[in-house]
């Protein structure tokens, strides 16, 4: 089983907020090969005080049992 996977992320200021968007890709040789977003956002309500959104996808990968079946 091969498997490999990558991931580019960045960060940029914008008046109070900061985004910070990504992307991961992974390559796995049973499950094939996905992409999947992610990003954050921060919002400054003060200096004490911000709020932070987070949105990301993710491939979890099914149990062993579920892929090649059970043994007796």
């Amino acid at each position: 089983i091969s498997d490999f996977g990558g991931f580019l992320l960045t960060t940029f200021d914008l008046g109070k907020f900061r985004f910070s968007p990504g992307i991961r890709y992974d390559e796995n040789s049973i499950y094939s090969s996905t992409v999947n977003p992610r990003i954050t956002t921060i919002y400054r309500l003060n200096n004490q005080n911000s709020l932070k959104f987070l949105y990301g996808e993710a491939f979890q990968e099914p149990a062993f049992i579920f892929l090649f079946g059970s043994f007796s």
